[in-house]
């Protein structure tokens, strides 16, 4: 759980879109590769809960996610909300 817990922060940590692309997708890598999941939830900056099939109409607000894997729980600001369709894997 310590690299989960690694990819994670460095997710949440992202300086600039090209990072946080790039930190999405190994967190996203390592969790295939290592068979661990995680779990999303999106949110609009003001705690309405969006579904991913409404995710598209809500690219242009502010988004937050909240990133679970096991007992850890990280809420990352996207800076590229485009980058939060790599965790869904898409």
């Amino acid at each position: 759980m310590d690299l989960i817990e690694k990819h994670i922060n460095n997710l949440s940590k992202s300086t600039d879109s090209a990072v946080e692309k790039n930190n999405a997708t190994t967190l996203n890598n390592f969790s295939l590769d290592n068979h661990v999941a995680y779990s999303l939830e999106i949110t609009k900056n003001n705690s309405t809960p969006i579904k991913i099939s409404d995710l598209d109409s809500s690219m242009s607000e502010k988004l937050k996610v909240t990133i679970k894997a096991g007992d850890l729980s990280e809420t990352w600001a996207p800076i590229d909300n485009e980058n939060i369709y790599i965790l869904l894997r898409e």
